[in-house]
């Protein structure tokens, strides 16, 4: 009797949407693996409780080689809230390989059984003992790429015997006992290309390919293997603020493997002044050029915030503001010697107009003002006259009189009040509108 080891089952789940009726089923697998050597008598069982508000009806059927497999109870009723021991039982006579089956629970609707869950079994026999021998009528030729590039659409080869037309294929992709990627499909012709998409995280190393043919077990199987691919995006979001912004930048890993770099961020002096960011950065030379930069580790299939960092404007802004204040505070700043001139009396005399004119000057400034020299000008139209405090000296110029007073120093806020009367030779209509004096002075 040929020896044989075989390695431990592959187990896989899939779910599948049905249209229709859908009762609310737990349905509870015992041993998702099974391995056991010639000649062992191995159970396994489903635990089915209805959590729906009516009664079902159940059917637990099997797609493989039922000659091996013994369903118990395969029918039953189940009332609300109830729950039900279906026990699957292999039997020890099953030679020596691999059997796929596909436990099916359905519920009856209308007249119609309707699949609630399904669940497919790898069951694996050694020991010693009788090998499965597979029949040449159905013997399964399988040709595709033995390294594939993740993210691609894997194309199958698959060649069977005309017997085995029509039926279902499944090709199963496994690394070790773990299922990576399935896909199942009619076969009505002795060869079909099958295509099946290889995700794009899947992790690289050596797999397995199976196929089989539901009810009659795995045929054949080759080796594939699935390359490295380091590859990875960036998203960067950005949120406007009032006088800044903030940036969460992001590294998306589309690759299969875990994506470890660093993000670099150089900016211009000026924003350098006004950033901040978290967690902080580090401060790297690249090419002589020192850079800001964050180490990341992101695993395939994850997106992580690498940083996220501010620009805030606030101090430019504070500081513009304060520059247009002082220099508004500076252009309305008054001058330090200040002067008021004004007409404090017109009359007639004798058909001649005489107006009086007062001056006022005041030192604003907190310090002492020397050498206080007030000059002002009476038009050609008019004759000064009756100096007021102090008399002033007079020159006569094309443009009329030029008067000028040295008041000599001023003490801080002091106030000087003179003035003096101007003749006119004619009656005056209307007003007139007199020069204002220059005032010059060392503070």
């Amino acid at each position: 009797m040929e020896k044989s080891r075989i390695s431990t089952l592959v187990l896989t789940f899939f779910l599948f949407a049905t249209i229709g009726y859908a009762a609310d089923l737990d349905v509870i697998l015992s041993d998702t693996s099974l391995s056991f050597d010639y000649g062992e008598a191995v159970n396994a069982h489903l635990n089915i409780t209805n959590n729906d508000g009516n009664r079902v009806e159940l059917l637990v059927d099997a797609e493989g080689i039922p000659t091996w497999l013994n369903i118990f109870p395969s029918s039953i009723q189940l009332n609300p809230g109830a729950t039900e021991t279906v026990w699957l039982r292999f039997s020890p006579s099953m030679p020596l390989t691999k059997y796929l089956y596909l436990i099916d629970v359905s519920a009856k609707e209308g007249g119609v059984w309707v699949s609630q869950w399904k669940n497919n079994v790898v069951v694996t026999v050694t020991g010693d003992g009788p090998a499965a021998v597979t029949p040449s009528n159905r013997f399964i030729g399988i040709e595709t790429l033995e390294e594939i590039m993740p993210g691609t659409t894997l194309q199958i080869n698959i060649e069977v015997k005309p017997a085995v037309v029509p039926s279902t294929l499944d090709l199963i992709i496994l690394m070790g006992d773990k299922v990576a990627q399935t896909v199942s499909t009619e076969l009505e012709a002795t060869t079909v290309t099958v295509e099946m998409e290889i995700p794009k995280t899947l992790a690289p190393g050596e797999y397995t390919l199976k196929a089989s043919l539901v009810g009659k077990g795995i045929i054949n199987s080759t080796k594939i293997t699935i390359l490295e691919n380091a590859q990875a995006s960036s998203d960067i979001k950005k949120e406007s603020k009032f006088l800044g912004s903030k940036t969460f930048v992001y590294v998306i890993n589309t690759g299969n493997v875990d994506k470890i770099a660093r993000y670099y961020l150089q900016l211009p002096i000026y924003q350098k002044l006004i950033f901040s960011a978290d967690p902080e950065p580090e401060v790297l030379t690249v090419d002589g050029v020192p850079m800001m930069s964050w180490a990341y580790r992101v695993a395939p299939g994850e997106s992580q915030l690498v940083v996220s960092y501010s620009i805030d404007y606030t101090p430019y802004g504070l500081l513009v503001l304060l520059i247009v204040l002082a220099g508004v505070l500076i252009l309305q700043k008054p001058e330090p010697i200040s002067t008021i001139k004004k007409i404090e009396e017109t009359r007639e005399v004798d058909g001649k107009t005489v107006i009086k004119v007062l001056i006022k000057i005041v030192n604003r400034s907190d310090k002492s003002a020397e050498d206080v020299m007030v000059e002002d000008v009476v038009p050609g139209i008019a004759v000064p006259s009756k100096f007021q405090v102090i008399k002033p000296k007079a020159k006569k110029t094309k443009a009329g009189f030029v008067l000028t007073w040295n008041l000599g120093r001023m003490e801080p806020y002091e106030e000087r009040l003179f003035g003096y009367e101007m003749i006119l030779g004619f009656g005056l209509i209307g007003e007139l509108k007199l020069p204002q004096p220059k005032v010059s002075a060392k503070l």
